[in-house]
Formats: C-alpha cells, structure tokens, sequence
C-alpha cells in the first residue's frame, strides 16, 4: 500500500498521521477535523505542544466569521492564524480533550455558523491559502480531501520524545512514527511548487 492510500485511510478512520516538512525542521500530528474524537485529540496533546490548531480554507474561515489575529499580509505566509473559538454549546471549560474535539467537529462541520462558537477559547483555527503548492498543513488538507472528506484538519507540533523542551526533528518524527504505527508523510516545503514527496514507516 503506498503511503499516501495509507495516509487517506488512517485519515477517514479518524486516526492520527505524521507530516514532516523537508524543508526544516517541522513534524505535526495531523487528524482530520471531522473524524476528531476525545481520544485522539488527547493522544495529540499527550505527543503534542498542546496548541491545537484547524486549518481550513479562506472561504470555510469566512463563513465562521473568522479574523485573522493580525493584519492581512502582514507576515506574508499562507498561514495565518485566527481568533481562538470554543464550540458555544455541549462543552465546559473548553479546554478538556472532549471539548477541544467538539469544537475541532463544529469547525469541519458544513452546517455550523459563526454563532455555534465563543470566541476567544482553545483551538487556533488557520486560515491556509488555496494556491500554496506544499507544505505541512496544504498537504495535509489535500489528503483529507482525498480522503472524502471535508479538507479541515487539526495539527499540532510533535515534541521531542528525548527532551520535552524540545520540537521533534525528522529523526525523531521517523521513530515516533515507527513506535507509534502512525503513517509518516513527508512534503515539501511551504513555498515550493515541486510534488510532494511521501515516505513509508
């Protein structure tokens, strides 16, 4: 099985997958939004900073009424991050696993509207520029895609298995992957307009 089938099928069952950008130093734990459940939410933050970000398209971030947290262009990257939401109803504090998955479902869900969230809260969504070639969260919102379902997903960045002060480098992404049994796609950089480039664990 090649590892993008195998990336889209862990996708639509709800599991986690590994995306390294080789282009630097980046791995995230990606789950795709409308799959998210308390448990994998928790394993992400378990392995994970903790910051949960869901990326979406331009025209799902204006349909939620989602501004961006600082001035449009003013970093030049085709990410740029949003006011932090809650899902306004069926949660707590916000911040628990099952919270923070509600909120990850509501912003998947083609229904929802800006009043079905609470803003500021506990989950970052991202508004990622259709036209980006590669790139961690582009390539992860493809796979969701291929995968039949809606291209939202939820990232965070892995830590270091070694020292939790730390990000994970590639190496580290590779063995976690492998100890895990997690799928382990690798793309390119942010900007770049080669293909992506996959690697099997």
């Amino acid at each position: 099985m090649s590892t993008d089938l195998a990336a889209t099928r862990a996708l639509a069952l709800g599991r986690p997958i590994v995306v390294v950008s080789t282009g630097g130093p980046r791995a995230e734990l990606v789950l795709a939004a409308e799959r998210a459940s308390a448990h994998a939410v928790a394993f992400l933050v378990r392995h994970g900073t903790g910051f949960l970000r869901v990326a979406l398209s331009d025209d799902d971030a204006d349909r939620l009424d989602l501004p961006v947290m600082h001035p449009p262009g003013s970093r030049g990257a085709p990410e740029r991050d949003c006011v932090a939401v809650d899902a306004a109803h069926g949660t707590t504090t916000g911040i628990s696993a099952a919270d923070r998955a509600r909120t990850i479902s509501l912003l998947a869900a083609p229904t929802s509207t800006p009043r079905d969230f609470t803003r500021p809260g506990h989950v970052i969504p991202v508004r990622v520029t259709a036209d980006t070639m590669a790139g961690v969260l582009p390539a992860a919102l493809a796979l969701a895609g291929r995968a039949g379902l809606r291209p939202v997903v939820a990232s965070c960045a892995l830590v270091s298995p070694s020292d939790p002060v730390l990000l994970a480098g590639p190496r580290e992404a590779h063995e976690f992957a492998a100890r895990t049994g997690l799928v382990l796609v690798h793309v390119g950089e942010p900007r770049a307009a080669r293909p992506l480039q996959r690697q099997a664990m």
